[in-house]
């Protein structure tokens, strides 16, 4: 049958083969397009190897920045930061930091801009995080790189190399951006000028004393908008604190293991003018804290995670008696009324897990926590918050009586200091009103009596001028600047200092915007 119907069978197969094969090549040519090529920058593709590169170097890069910025000094804050910087390393902020040093190297290439063998060793010397004791420690370094960057040494360099030429074209951009002396004055100005302010306040509870609402007024105030009496999510939950101070007692150091500390490590214990080595007994009690210290934190660490295991397989009784501690309960709490620490409550709200979370440490404890009980969000009834809804009631309206007498002696104040004229503050007292009054404060300084807009409007205002009407939460107030200080100029180093780098940063800014456009970037990276 097979010989008879040969032809017939070739053409069959034939058939079933070529389509596959054509849908297997264009696939593959549609993954090449996708995988093979990030993106074209002045006309030229950039291939995902180059660009996965370049996103390794600007992720070191950023991280080294923020490293000397949040002045981290330990491995231990090393991690703290790389949780804080996680939200920032998304995929799209990276790819953008990217496409700007890929599109800054070709600029780099094209002014030949270089750095010296020299210029990296310096850098990597001064970096904090390669110190120990003050001075460059090679080990630390290594150490540091492998365990922090994931990289080597050399490779670390390469990345630096390039971030060093970079940073030398930013400067040679933006070298010659100075403040005008007009803009320094400005700037001491706004920041060492103090203004004193006097200000009538109007407080709702003074008024409509005498109000009274019906259910149906109170029952159509609360069908207006129910979601403003809507009740926050809570949970209720249990939880153990393992504290680093509860161990201390359990933690003895011999002899021998300092003894053994120091004959290790003489070189840190060197007197800073002689630089001769101290002798054991004068570094006794700095080296037993040491000692301690890790052995505190290594049996700390020990104890976590015997009491996360015995978890997974008691009950929390069980584990409470077993390991002595106290199992703690909670009433039921929201997110913003807890009583916990706001990393274990924004762990414990956020977790979609059965039973307990990881362990949580807060500075020197350590929580372990589960979500016992859990109360959605929801708008309740009207019967169920008849009360709330009446003081909510209660206090709008008395706030807009509060507001309408304001406008009022506002009206009747302004009247006068025009007419006659007055100082604001006679005026007040002419109209019989209690006057209050904020002592010198600057733009920094923080008015936690006051709304946050007075400040910003006190400095725009002229003296004995007065202000409109501004809400507050529990009713109205004006005010007028009596007094102003206005510093006469001396030069700020500092204050100069952060002008430049503002005006050098708008600057480098705009013109690396002008950069990228000229660059014609087609990015593909959304594409894969």
């Amino acid at each position: 049958m097979m010989r008879l119907h040969t032809k017939r069978i070739f053409v069959a197969i034939l058939l079933l083969i070529i389509p596959a094969f054509c849908f297997f090549g264009i696939d593959m040519a549609f993954r090449d397009a996708g995988t093979g090529i990030a993106g074209k920058i002045y006309n030229k593709s950039i291939k995902i190897d180059k660009f996965s590169l370049a996103q390794q170097e600007a992720r070191t890069q950023m991280f080294s920045q923020m490293i000397i910025l949040f002045g981290v000094q330990s491995v231990d804050q090393l991690s703290q930061l790389r949780n804080r910087l996680s939200n920032y390393f998304t995929r799209e902020n990276l790819n953008q930091l990217t496409w700007e040093r890929l599109i800054l190297l070709h600029l780099v290439k094209e002014q030949k801009i270089e750095v010296d063998r020299s210029e990296i060793l310096r850098w990597v010397s001064n970096f904090p995080l390669f110190q120990q004791d003050g001075q460059f420690n090679s080990k630390r370094y290594e150490s540091v790189l492998r365990n922090a960057f994931g990289l080597s040494s050399v490779v670390f360099e390469k990345h630096l190399k390039k971030s060093l030429q970079i940073q030398r074209l930013q400067n040679r951009t933006t070298g010659q951006i100075q403040p005008t002396d007009s803009e320094m004055r400005q700037a001491y100005t706004d920041q060492n000028e103090k203004v004193v302010i006097e200000f009538v306040l109007m407080d709702a509870n003074q008024f409509g004393s005498e109000l009274k609402f019906s259910d149906s007024e109170t029952k159509a105030f609360y069908d207006l908008d129910p979601e403003q009496f809507r009740r926050p999510e809570t949970i209720e939950a249990e939880y153990f604190v393992l504290k680093q101070e509860d161990l201390t007692e359990q933690v003895t150091i011999s002899q021998d293991a300092i003894e053994a500390y120091y004959n290790a490590n003489k070189t840190q214990f060197s007197d800073e003018k002689t630089e001769l080595e101290k002798p054991l007994a004068e570094v006794q009690e700095t080296i037993e804290s040491i000692l301690t210290n890790r052995a505190i934190e290594e049996l700390f660490y020990e104890k976590t995670t015997d009491i996360s295991i015995a978890l997974i397989k008691q009950s929390p009784t069980d584990v409470a008696q077993e390991f002595g501690l106290e199992l703690k309960k909670t009433d039921p709490f929201s997110l913003g009324q807890s009583p916990l620490p706001k990393k274990v409550t924004a762990a414990l709200f956020t977790s979609e897990e059965q039973g307990y979370m990881q362990p949580i440490q807060v500075d020197t404890e350590v929580y372990l926590a589960q979500v016992v009980k859990r109360n959605p969000s929801k708008i309740p009834t009207f019967e169920e918050c008849k009360d709330v809804v009446l003081k909510s009631l209660t206090l709008k309206r008395k706030i807009k009586l509060a507001q309408a007498q304001a406008q009022k002696k506002r009206a009747e104040i302004v009247a006068m200091i025009e007419k006659e004229p007055l100082p604001f503050a006679e005026a007040v007292k002419k109209a019989k009103l209690p006057i209050q009054k904020i002592p010198a404060f600057n733009r920094q300084d923080p008015l936690t009596i006051l709304p946050k807009q007075v400040q910003n409007i006190a400095f725009q205002m002229k003296d004995n001028e007065v202000s409109q009407i501004i809400q507050t939460p529990n009713g109205a107030l004006f005010f007028a600047v009596s007094e102003r200080e206005v510093p006469e100029y001396k030069e700020d180093p500092q204050l100069i200092a952060k002008l430049r780098n503002q005006k050098q940063t708008q600057f480098y800014q705009l013109w690396l915007n002008r950069q990228k456009e000229a660059a014609n970037l087609v990015d593909l990276t959304p594409f894969f």
